[in-house]
């Protein structure tokens, strides 16, 4: 272990005992480590068990923080993943790209969790009952599970940073969580960042299920005798990545991550077209959503150089393979009803300032988030949208133009957000020696 780590984990013993899982209810500190090519760089991570406690619900916090930040820093954001926690921790190490590693080279204290989800052993689902491994509790995680989840990260976010309020994020379906948190939470929050989803509150869409129905459809999924009508079979519990693909795709992102230049597949060989691995799978990601009418470059929009092909084999390959698919059909009755009476995830409305950006896939529609035809998600005035043309949805956040068009726009935004007064009181790595000096001394002298 480096000594810049040494140091800070005896002050940090010595000030926050807290870090050590003595002050932390629940919590435990499960690592403390140094990020590649980024000395200044720490990262803490905490796990916890939550209710029901099987061996399926467990979440980590991961904390990314530069050293003279973590001691008095105001400037916090907590990201939220979108779903099979997608832009969560991630090992790209590159600032450009990583937009936790830019936020925290800026001065910002930068968290994201690991959803309940990251558990699920990865094998096929046929395999769960093979090997007698119980996913039922998945039927359970529905957006309010991971609610409470992400209110018992917030709790611990405020204890390390002494209860400040936090700007939150959410990517991908992470939105849905950022919304129905901050209708029941917004005293927590300073304002909200939309990663690629809706901004505009859409007209209720589908067919609105009374709570019987709904509740009755429910029971049904959970003994597998819920029936899809366009397949015919039961639908699933859990959900893979890039909706229902097929094992062997999803085996092809895995095999890329771990043997990119490999000449050969899952399943066979390469199609003639291509020479590696890697090219088979980042063009099939650049393609793979237009089946779903969403069209060509949905996903990522690799084919028009908007992400390089290491950095979406490294997004692909971090993907988890599972989801539970509770939310999404609580997803059918948020979408069918303007306030669904038997959830509590949208009953207040949201004041929160905001700033959106989407694409045309995914949050804007031919452009649509840019007219005010439709009311925003918060009511606040204080919102802005950037529509980005040409990117992917993985673009957004990995993509070679994101450092210009969303991670500096959002760093402004993040700033000129913060009150007055709110710049950190950075801790000088001097002070940090000092007192780890000290620390040491007496650890030393109690053991001679």
């Amino acid at each position: 272990m480096r000594l810049t780590f040494i140091i800070v984990i005896s002050l940090l013993l010595a000030v926050f005992p807290g870090y050590a899982g003595n002050d932390l209810p629940g919590w435990s500190l499960k690592s403390i480590g140094d990020i590649d090519n980024h000395p200044s760089l720490v990262h803490f991570s905490w796990e916890t068990q939550r209710p029901p406690y099987t061996n399926l619900d467990k979440i980590a916090l991961h904390r990314l923080v530069q050293v003279e930040n973590i001691v008095l820093n105001k400037k916090i954001i907590f990201m939220l993943p979108g779903t099979w926690n997608a832009g969560g921790w991630s090992r790209i190490t590159d600032p450009a790209v990583n937009t936790m590693i830019f936020l925290a080279n800026n001065g910002f204290d930068v968290y994201t969790l690991d959803y309940r989800s990251k558990n699920i052993p990865d094998m096929d689902n046929d395999q769960f009952d093979q090997y007698g491994i119980d996913i039922s509790v998945t039927t359970t995680w529905t957006y309010g599970v991971f609610r409470d989840d992400i209110k018992a990260c917030v709790d611990l976010i405020k204890k390390l940073t002494n209860g400040h309020k936090i700007f939150m994020s959410g990517f991908s379906r992470g939105t849905n969580l950022l919304y129905y948190y901050a209708s029941k939470y917004p005293d927590d929050l300073r304002g909200m960042v939309v990663l690629d989803y809706f901004i505009k509150d859409n007209p209720p869409i589908g067919t609105p299920l009374d709570e019987a129905t709904y509740r009755m459809a429910i029971d049904l999924f959970k003994e597998k005798l819920l029936v899809d009508p366009v397949s015919a079979d039961a639908v699933p519990w859990l959900i893979p990545p890039a909706f229902y693909l097929d094992d062997v795709t999803y085996s092809n992102w895995k095999l890329a991550g771990c043997l990119p230049f490999a000449r050969s597949m899952v399943g066979g060989p390469l199609p003639a077209d291509y020479e590696e691995i890697s090219d088979y799978v980042a063009d099939s990601a650049y393609h793979i959503w237009d089946v779903f009418g969403l069209g060509e470059g949905a996903l990522s929009n690799y084919d028009d150089d908007q992400i390089d092909r290491e950095v979406l084999i490294t997004v692909l390959n971090e993907f988890n393979r599972y989801y539970p698919n509770i939310q999404g059909l609580e997803d059918t009755q948020l979408q069918a009803w303007d306030d669904v009476p038997y959830f509590d995830y949208d009953d207040n409305d949201i004041y929160l300032p905001a700033i959106a950006f989407v694409t045309s896939y995914i949050g804007c529609p031919y452009g649509s988030c840019q007219f005010d035809i439709l009311p925003n998600m918060t009511r606040s005035s204080d919102v802005t949208v950037k529509w980005l043309t040409g990117y992917g949805h993985i673009d957004v956040l990995f993509g070679k133009n994101s450092l210009t068009d969303v991670k500096q726009p959002l760093l402004q935004w993040l700033n000129d957000h913060l009150p007055a007064g709110s710049a950190s009181a950075p801790v000088s790595i001097r002070d940090i020696e000092q007192a780890a000096k000290s620390i040491v001394l007496q650890l030393v002298s109690r053991h001679l």
